[in-house]
C-alpha cells in the first residue's frame, strides 16, 4: 500500500469516529429533551426536563454533551413538594469503559454486558419550594416567585453513564460538598 492510500484510510477511519480518543465510535447525536410546564407552574418554573429518546448512542460511550443531557433528565423532577432542577451542566470527561461492579454502584436494571462510563463535570442545583397562592396567610418572600429555590453550585461532580435493559441510557452526577450559595434564588428557565 502507498503512502498517500494510507494518509487517506487513516482519514477516512478518524471521519467514521475510528481509532484512538473520540467515544468509541458512538454516535453524536444530541439528545432532544422536552420540559413538563404543568409539574413546574406551581413552582414559578418552566418544569423538569425529560429525555423521551435515550437510545443514543447505540455503541460507544456519550459524548460530554450526550452525557451532561441525560444527567439532566435524571437530576430534575419533583419530590415530597420540592422541585429539582439543574442549570449549566457541564460534563468535561467521560471515562474509559469498564465493565460494572455491583459492589461499587447500584444501578437500576443495568445491562451487565454493556460497559460503564465514569463522568465528571459540574452544575447549579435547583431544590424550588411550591408559590404561595394564599391570601389568608403570607408564607413569607422565599415562597414568592423569583426567590422560592435554594441554589446548590456543584463544581466537582462525579458520576456514571450505563445503558439498561432497554437499551437506554442513564447518567448521574453528584458533588458531595455541593454548596448552597442562595436561599432566595429564583427558578432556572
Amino acid at each position: 500500500m502507498h503512502k498517500g492510500t494510507i494518509t487517506m484510510v487513516a482519514i477516512a477511519l478518524a471521519l467514521a469516529g475510528c481509532g484512538g480518543g473520540g467515544n468509541g465510535g458512538g454516535s453524536n447525536a444530541p439528545v432532544t429533551m422536552t420540559r413538563d410546564a404543568t409539574v413546574g407552574a406551581p413552582y414559578g418554573s418552566a418544569g423538569p426536563h425529560s429525555c423521551p429518546n435515550r437510545k443514543e448512542p447505540a455503541d460507544g460511550a456519550p459524548s460530554p454533551e450526550q452525557a451532561a443531557a441525560y444527567a439532566t433528565c435524571h437530576l430534575e423532577g419533583e419530590s415530597s413538594q420540592m422541585l429539582y432542577l439543574v442549570d449549566k451542566v457541564v460534563v468535561t470527561d467521560v471515562g474509559k469503559a469498564r465493565t460494572y461492579n455491583p459492589l461499587e454502584s447500584v444501578m437500576s436494571q443495568i445491562d451487565v454486558d454493556r460497559p460503564v462510563y465514569a463522568i465528571r463535570g459540574s452544575y447549579d442545583g435547583y431544590q424550588c419550594r411550591q408559590i404561595s397562592t394564599s391570601t389568608v396567610v403570607d408564607m413569607g418572600p422565599k415562597y414568592q416567585k423569583g426567590a422560592n429555590c435554594n441554589l446548590y453550585r456543584n463544581v466537582d461532580a462525579k458520576g456514571d453513564c450505563y445503558v439498561d435493559t432497554f437499551g437506554d441510557w442513564h447518567c448521574t452526577m453528584v458533588d458531595t460538598n455541593s454548596k448552597m450559595v442562595r436561599d432566595d434564588a429564583p427558578a432556572p428557565g
